[in-house]
C-alpha cells in the first residue's frame, strides 16, 4: 500500500497538480504501481524521500524514471549544553544589527536573498521547472515568513541595509532553520556565523532544546557553516521528482 498526500500549496505555486509519497520504503514494483494509481488521478508531479542508505528505494527510484534533485542533510545541535553560557561570535560590531523583521512583506532586500536561496534548491535543479516558477515559490515563501505563517520569526543583519536573514520556524518541537542567506557582496564577513549564532540564542529563550537546519550537500559553503557552529548531521536523504 502506498501513502500519499496531495500538495495543495506546491501545485497552485507550480501550476501543475503535486503529490508527495509518504511510504519511507518501496520496491519498483510498488512505486510503479503508486506512480501510475497517482496519474490516473490527474498528478503531474510526484516527490519522494528516503534515507540515504535505502538501496531498495533508490534503485527503485532510478528505474521508475525519477530525477534526484536533492541530497538533503539534517543537521542538529543540542543547545541545553549551552543555556548558561554566551554563545561566541554574538558581539556584532557596531555597524551590524540583528533583529526580528517587523514587516509583514518581504522588502526587495528580502527577496533578493531568498532568491539566492533558490539558486541551490531541488527546484532550481529540476530543469522541468522554470525559472520563474521557482521565484515566484521563494518570493511567496519569504512573504509568507513574514507573516508568520511558515515562520515563528524572521532575524536580519543590517549595515545600512539588510545583508543577511535567517528564518525560524517550529518543526515537530525542533527550532528549525528555514531560510538562511547573505548578500553575495558580504560573504566572507562572519554575517553567516552571527545569524546563526543570533538564532540559536532565539532558540533557547524561546525554550527549545533542539535546533536543526536543512541543506544540500551540493552546498558545501552552508554545511561548513554549520558544521563550524556546533550542529551534527542527523541523517541525509534522497529527493526525488517523478514527471508522470
Amino acid at each position: 500500500m502506498c501513502n500519499t498526500q496531495l500538495l495543495n500549496w506546491d501545485s497552485d505555486i507550480l501550476g501543475v497538480r503535486v503529490a508527495k509519497i509518504l511510504s519511507p520504503r518501496l520496491d519498483k514494483a510498488r512505486l510503479e504501481q503508486c506512480l501510475q494509481t497517482l496519474k490516473t488521478q490527474g498528478i503531474q508531479l510526484v516527490y519522494w524521500v528516503f534515507a540515504s542508505q535505502d538501496t531498495i528505494s533508490h534503485e527503485a527510484a532510478q528505474a521508475c524514471g525519477g530525477f534526484l534533485v536533492d541530497e538533503k542533510i539534517t543537521y542538529y545541535l543540542d543547545l541545553r549544553p549551552l543555556s548558561s553560557i554566551p554563545f561566541p561570535g554574538t558581539e556584532n560590531p557596531v555597524a551590524l544589527s540583528i533583529a526580528s523583521y517587523p514587516e509583514l512583506s518581504a522588502n526587495a532586500e528580502l527577496t533578493a536573498l531568498a532568491m539566492e536561496i533558490a539558486h541551490f534548491s531541488r527546484f532550481s535543479h529540476d530543469p522541468n521547472i522554470p525559472e520563474q516558477q521557482v521565484k515566484k515559490l521563494y518570493t511567496t515563501w519569504i512573504n509568507n515568513a513574514c507573516k508568520k505563517r511558515v515562520a515563528k520569526v524572521v532575524l536580519v543583519a543590517k549595515l545600512h541595509h539588510i545583508v543577511g536573514m535567517v528564518t525560524i520556524d517550529d518543526k515537530q518541537g525542533r527550532a528549525d532553520l528555514s531560510l538562511l542567506a547573505v548578500a553575495t557582496l558580504h560573504r566572507g564577513k562572519g554575517i553567516g556565523t552571527r545569524l546563526v549564532r543570533a538564532a540559536q540564542a532565539w532558540c533557547l529563550a524561546h525554550n527549545y532544546s533542539i535546533s536543526q537546519v536543512v541543506t544540500q550537500k551540493r552546498n558545501p559553503q552552508a554545511c561548513g557553516l554549520y558544521e563550524r557552529c556546533g550542529y551534527r548531521k542527523d541523517k541525509i536523504e534522497y529527493f526525488y521528482h517523478f514527471w508522470i
